[in-house]
């Protein structure tokens, strides 16, 4: 029963935050400029192009076509306003997967083995976390990857745990299909998948029936391509008509959208050769975004949250509100800590589970050393989840049940102290030139 109130609680607290305001404010947020245009890009059947995959958009603009968005909509630049009742069909999704997120890390915890007060610490870090509440809160996609990469993980360790061959065949499928679906959102989401494909080689090394992990790991190569394959099918069938997406595509491309003025002599591509241009174009675009932003940053920032993305900004009269992408920053710090911890103290030597979040973390923040295009630290998110797990484990195992409540505290009060940053609330000037001086 215990287990259940604390579900209920997490479930409510996270839906209460991340609902809250939901269609304030009713102006264009940062790259909502982007992403608005792209889910409403459906409606009118018109090509775009973006550098992500095209699941997060399409999730959201079937969410806003059952509140009754018909399109139309042109999301021309960050502050222009808009309809509330627009905003909130395109926001609901993201708010929606954000909300359900702490639930999910509470049942990760627990299917990893660790007690229900490390699971209930890990979900209430991740409600009360500030940088995933404005993720969630917007246009954006990051709460759909995240959300997707730990679902593929926790249905992963649940075939580990499950005895019939069915049950593991099962389990082992939604796995492999919620990976495809993170990385469906945006390319980062692969790490998730290469979470469990270094897992398997492991069993694979150590197994007697080879061929048994081996037939595991040919349904964790098949399976994502085949959905994500199928996502990009149906992008392409709803995207009929030419587009400001052509001009980066070929003209034989081109040649499939309906009024083209394309030359009648030029053969029209086959969907398996759309598929393979669109993800060779997105993948020279994605490297060769280096035009530099007064709000990107390396990963080497990313760690003490250094540069904090400004995403709003609206004065009224003596008052000002802003909106930014900024973290809790007591869970920030707490969790970076947890990450240098854990490689030395002894608990980590005796439980070999915690050395799964530790390579998670790095496996998500390692490829953005070599990343030379423009990054910013939202890109952190999901090596950040990993950091938050990693502590909540480490914190629960040493901490009596003062110091567990107290640590609850603190993370609440220092969620409330940026709230007003995160929800863009209006702000006498001198507070916030406070808040500045005080965060950055």
């Amino acid at each position: 029963m215990e287990k259940y109130w604390q579900i209920g609680f997490l479930l409510t607290l996270s839906l209460l935050t991340r609902f809250l305001f939901l269609n304030y404010p009713s102006e264009v947020v940062f790259d909502e400029v982007y992403f608005g245009n792209f889910a409403s890009a459906y409606f009118n059947h018109q090509y775009y192009f973006d550098i992500h995959p095209p699941l997060g958009k399409l999730m959201i603009a079937g969410v806003a076509k059952i509140f009754g968005y018909k399109g139309g909509f042109n999301f021309q630049k960050i502050g222009q306003e808009a309809d509330p009742k627009i905003l909130f069909s395109l926001r609901f999704l993201p708010a929606l997967f954000g909300s359900l997120l702490p639930v999910l890390i509470y049942e990760f915890v627990l299917i990893l083995g660790y007690s229900r007060r490390a699971a209930f610490l890990a979900g209430f870090l991740f409600v009360f976390e500030n940088s995933l509440l404005v993720q969630s809160k917007f246009i954006l996609l990051d709460s759909f990857l995240i959300f997707f990469g730990f679902l593929a993980l926790y249905f992963y360790f649940l075939a580990k745990k499950s005895g019939g061959p069915k049950r593991k065949f099962f389990c082992y499928s939604f796995s492999a299909v919620f990976a495809a679906f993170s990385f469906s959102i945006k390319w980062t989401g692969l790490s998730f998948l290469g979470i469990i494909l270094a897992l398997l080689f492991f069993d694979f090394l150590k197994a007697k029936k080879k061929v048994e992990v081996l037939k595991v790991i040919f349904l964790f190569v098949l399976l994502p391509f085949l959905v994500y394959f199928s996502v990009f099918a149906i992008h392409f069938s709803l995207l009929k008509k030419s587009g400001p997406g052509d001009a980066f595509m070929s003209e034989a491309f081109q040649k499939t959208l309906i009024g083209n003025k394309i030359s009648k002599q030029i053969k029209p591509l086959s969907l398996w050769q759309k598929f393979t241009e669109l993800n060779l174009v997105m993948l020279k675009s994605n490297a060769s975004v280096k035009t530099p932003h007064p709000y990107s940053s390396r990963y080497f920032e990313w760690l003490y949250m250094k540069k904090p993305i400004w995403y709003w900004t609206k004065s009224l009269d003596s008052k000002e509100a802003n909106i930014y992408f900024y973290g809790n920053f007591l869970t920030w710090i707490l969790s970076s800590l947890g990450i240098f911890l854990s490689a030395f103290l002894p608990i980590f030597k005796r439980r070999p589970l915690p050395k799964i979040l530790f390579f998670g973390y790095f496996l998500n923040l390692l490829p953005f050393c070599f990343i030379k295009r423009v990054t910013f630290l939202y890109s952190y998110l999901p090596a950040y989840c990993f950091a938050i797990l990693n502590f909540s484990i480490l914190a629960e195992s040493f901490l009596k049940k003062r110091g567990y409540f107290l640590l609850l505290l603190f993370i609440f009060l220092t969620f409330l102290l940026i709230s007003p940053l995160s929800y863009g609330l209006y702000l006498k000037k001198e507070t916030v030139e406070f808040y500045r001086s005080l965060l950055f």
